[in-house]
């Protein structure tokens, strides 16, 4: 409850932040001239995102010899939307991920490194698509401590997904390296390396995440049309990565208000008004909240999990060593 409460704040916070000197008239002007169809079609194509993700959590389980099924990871990748977007809780996606992997047959272990990896994986095609797109990025972005911020970012995130696939070989005391976390990480650090050093895998795996951030890239571009904002598809490509990096942070409520200040700051690059892009942040959150509700049916029909369960599977996860 405590972590909900700050979160809340954090959120609440940052969407003053983001809304301070926005005039509500200009605001609601642009909510109410927003082409009602082109959001549908937002939202059709962020819903495209679950195969993506779906697919990619399947490689994974495939790479590990846990394979699921691609029924059960595109379902499994509705109800996580669903309570990332959905529910103000402290129970998380990813929880209800794992919980429904458990259920499939999956170790607590594997279900559990699975969905790190896979967010691990989705990161690193995050980092790598703004660092392709760095070198022209001055096009769009003119201030150049901006552009060095990114690629200190790209670089500190790069290092520490490196990091992690060594964390096992960490010059450890024995008595250390037999603690459960201990055996844990090392144990994820293991089950990253048999996804990375298969190049045919993480191949696909960077592919499938790279269509998936341009799936999203595409989804903010047909808002901004539907905002009727002198938005193009370059300018997306250029802007939308910076904005999902930030949001990503876990201080706010499924992004809420670190979303909105990082679009009002990089839109300002290219003259979008301050109230402009809160809307298009703003219709962006909501096509993602109705896109995760969804997931709403699926998680009713498919038998719930208390909270107390969630929980202890939680903490299990992060104790118990899993074999490779």
């Amino acid at each position: 409850m405590v972590l909900f409460l700050l979160k809340f704040a954090a959120s609440c916070l940052l969407i003053w932040w983001a809304l301070r000197g926005v005039q509500s008239s200009e605001l609601l002007t642009a909510l109410r001239t927003v082409d009602v169809a082109g959001l549908a079609i937002a939202c059709a194509i962020l819903a495209a995102t679950w195969f993506t993700q779906a697919f990619r959590w399947r490689v994974i389980t495939l790479a590990l010899s846990q394979p699921l099924s691609y029924r059960e990871t595109i379902l499994a990748v509705m109800v996580g939307q669903f309570f990332n977007q959905s529910m103000p809780s402290t129970i998380g996606g990813d929880v209800m991920r794992v919980w429904r992997a458990r259920r499939a047959g999956l170790t607590l272990g594997g279900a559990v490194n699975s969905v790190l990896i896979d967010r691990g994986m989705a990161l690193v095609a995050l980092l790598l698509l703004v660092a392709v797109t760095l070198p022209v990025a001055d096009t769009r972005i003119a201030d150049p401590v901006a552009r060095a911020g990114l690629a200190l970012v790209i670089g500190l995130g790069l290092f520490g997904f490196a990091l992690a696939l060594c964390m096992d070989r960490l010059p450890l005391p024995e008595p250390l390296r037999r603690l459960r976390p201990i055996a844990g990480v090392a144990a994820l650090a293991r089950d990253l390396r048999r996804v990375c050093f298969a190049p045919s895998v993480v191949s696909i795996l960077l592919a499938i995440s790279t269509a998936g951030h341009l799936i999203f890239v595409a989804a903010v571009l047909v808002i901004a049309q539907a905002l009727s904002l002198p938005v193009g598809f370059v300018d997306c490509l250029i802007l939308v990565p910076p904005v999902l990096m930030i949001a990503a942070v876990p201080v706010s409520i499924a992004g809420w208000g670190l979303r909105e200040s990082a679009m009002v700051a990089t839109f300002s690059f290219i003259g979008v008004a301050q109230s402009q892009a809160v809307a298009l942040s703003l219709l962006l959150g909501l096509g993602l909240l109705l896109v995760g509700a969804v997931g709403a049916p699926v998680w009713l029909m498919s038998g719930r999990p208390g909270t107390a369960a969630l929980r202890t599977d939680v903490v299990n996860a992060a104790t118990e060593p899993r074999r490779s």
